[in-house]
């Protein structure tokens, strides 16, 4: 996967409300990304703080893009009930699957990628 061509922020123009209870959310990728999902929820579904919480977000893909020069901008919408939001994106190409995981704290941000398989290890640990 050619990873340079992958851009999401949390903010701007890639994550913003469309009304109290829809944000649109964009990234873009590579022309070698065929498929976009985007695993969302409440963050606070699991649990609140207690430690032994085991999220797991609703997979829905994102079926909206357009094509540009070098990239495809890739669009969705998606419902809010409790004014708070935690998600991801699986990106998947013809032959590797990837998961980007953003973290946005003040001004600094985190992007994280992992194979299909070390997420899978990852959150099977009982």
């Amino acid at each position: 996967m050619e990873f340079n061509g992958v851009f999401h922020q949390a903010y701007d123009n890639y994550c913003y409300p469309i009304n109290e209870d829809e944000l649109i959310i964009n990234i873009k990728t590579g022309y070698d990304v065929k498929e976009v999902n985007i695993i969302l929820g409440d963050p606070f579904a699991a649990g609140i703080l207690g430690g032994g919480e085991n999220w797991t977000g609703d997979k829905q893909p994102v079926i909206c893009k357009k094509k540009l020069k070098n990239q495809i901008w890739w669009t969705t919408t998606v419902k809010t009930p409790y004014k708070r939001l935690k998600y991801y994106f699986e990106l998947i190409t013809e032959d590797e699957r990837w998961f980007l995981f953003l973290r946005t704290a003040l001004s600094v941000q985190s992007r994280w990628r992992l194979r299909a398989e070390a997420v899978n290890a990852l959150f099977s640990r009982g």
